[in-house]
């Protein structure tokens, strides 16, 4: 099972596991860092896993493209606007999808619907942790997770009854905003 490890530890844990970031979504030192995860040299991230149902595909996608083709990073956050919206936050989660699609980071949204009580949570988390599976296995290597922190913290949230991302993928550790 995966552990929670200081934020100085985080490109470290990139070379071999995956890392996931629980971030609160109104805050953004988490999307700091996976900005300065996804920006590092040497490349660091492979794949950025996000917690957007797999609808939000089609418009990574499409960004995708534009990435590919030398777009901008203002074109290439365009398609990405409406899926993301929601949540304020000075660091979006489209400027953080199209870094890390201009620096060659697959990325895939990997949620499985809306809801947070500990039915939901728990069947999200289930299909959260296939998807990771499903791309990573088995180098785990270079996949960074982006989900808000109940996904990653259980009893601390107050749900000892869900079983988190970190108990789901065993070669992951994880940082808290």
């Amino acid at each position: 099972m995966g552990q929670k490890v200081d934020i100085s530890k985080a490109g470290e844990v990139l070379k071999t596991k995956a890392l996931g970031i629980g971030e609160h979504h109104d805050k953004n030192d988490g999307r700091e860092l996976a900005l300065s995860l996804l920006t590092a040299k040497p490349k660091l991230v492979r794949h950025l896993f996000i917690e957007i149902p797999g609808w939000g595909q089609s418009f990574v996608n499409d960004a995708a493209k534009l990435a590919s083709g030398n777009g901008s990073q203002h074109a290439v956050e365009v398609p990405l606007m409406g899926c993301f919206a929601g949540v304020t936050n000075k660091e979006t989660l489209a400027r953080v999808v199209s870094t890390a699609l201009l620096a060659g980071v697959k990325v895939h949204c990997v949620d499985h619907s809306i809801g947070t009580n500990a039915e939901h949570m728990k069947k999200r988390n289930e299909k959260i942790a296939e998807g990771v599976k499903a791309v990573a296995t088995p180098n785990f290597g270079g996949c960074l997770l982006l989900f808000g922190s109940d996904h990653f913290d259980g009893a601390e949230s107050g749900r000892p009854d869900v079983p988190t991302l970190c108990q789901r993928i065993d070669q992951m550790d994880w940082v808290k905003f």
